[in-house]
């Protein structure tokens, strides 16, 4: 699994020379709002449909789904708080809320679905089960990972929790699974093709911002690295060993332990944005992690 993971994994960071190579020919400009519009409301949504679209239900899943959900949100619960503690000594309070999030918040869904498919094509269950991380680090991403960028206990609600593209997009999908509803097949080829997109999209995003950004700067602050560690080791080896006691399903351990040792994601730079966070250390933990886990992750790959 070790050389799958290695090659797969380069060859999706790859995909992000296109991006840097487009936006250097001036092709594009710095503003890409429609590559990330397509990617956060067509693409990552419709992956979670196809992916949903390719298990069949038994009763046996409904157990596994919700524990898989239950052990998602407790490992990036307490992976956040002590995440918040651990940048303390960082004594810029925007750079430390972003590093902090960014330490927890993986590319589990742009990255981390394709990259267990390409990984373990006999194996839907992974996926299937990675879905459910998803979900989890959306409803705390749009609640107590923005919490933890602006500070402010209101975005803490229901509303943001569930109103939001992939949650959605489950809603839609998962009564289709429950009742063993298939999509008619030509429907399903469209939907599948989208969802599809996802990887090259959140790459070629992901050179775009490369482009912009010195090497010099890619490479700066203590806090960076401490990110890195947590992101990439800490977090998928804590999950890991939190789940092993329990004795669960190989599909479990595996999706839950990928999901975490997945890059920083990329909805840290568009919270930072949108919330007042320090944007340039939210660009620099997800462009850094992301080519860092071309070693990190066949790494992790070692413990199965």
């Amino acid at each position: 699994m070790i050389i799958s993971a290695l090659i797969i994994v380069g060859l999706m960071v790859g995909m992000s020379l296109l991006g840097f190579g487009i936006r250097k020919a001036k092709l594009v400009g710095e503003e890409n709002k429609g590559l990330s519009v397509t990617l956060l409301y067509i693409a990552q949504p419709l992956m979670i449909v196809s992916v949903l679209q390719a298990n069949a239900y038994q009763n046996s899943v409904l157990g596994n789904m919700g524990l898989t959900f239950l052990f998602a949100v407790v490992t990036q619960t307490v992976l956040l708080i002590a995440a918040f503690f651990i940048f303390k000594f960082n004594k810029d309070d925007k750079e430390r809320r972003v590093y902090a999030f960014a330490s927890v918040f993986s590319n589990c869904g742009f990255m981390g679905i394709p990259v267990m498919q390409a990984l373990l094509p006999d194996n839907p269950a992974v996926p299937f089960f990675a879905a459910m991380y998803v979900i989890s680090f959306n409803i705390l991403s749009w609640t107590a990972g923005v919490y933890v960028i602006t500070g402010d206990k209101k975005y803490i609600s229901l509303k943001n929790a569930f109103l939001n593209p992939p949650t959605v997009a489950l809603i839609f999908a998962l009564p289709l699974f429950f009742l063993n509803i298939k999509l008619p097949e030509q429907v399903l080829n469209i939907v599948d093709m989208l969802g599809a997109m996802t990887t090259p999209l959140a790459m070629i995003i992901l050179g775009i911002k490369l482009a912009d950004l010195s090497v010099k700067k890619l490479f700066c602050g203590v806090s960076l690295y401490v990110s890195m560690a947590v992101k990439l080791l800490i977090a998928p080896l804590f999950t890991y060993l939190l789940l092993l006691p329990f004795g669960f399903d190989q599909s479990i351990v595996i999706a839950l332990t990928l999901a975490a040792a997945m890059p920083t994601a990329s909805m840290t730079v568009v919270f930072a944005e949108r919330f007042g966070g320090d944007v340039a250390s939210g660009v620099k933990t997800q462009l850094l992690s992301t080519f860092l886990s071309i070693l990190t992750i066949p790494l992790i790959t070692l413990l199965f």
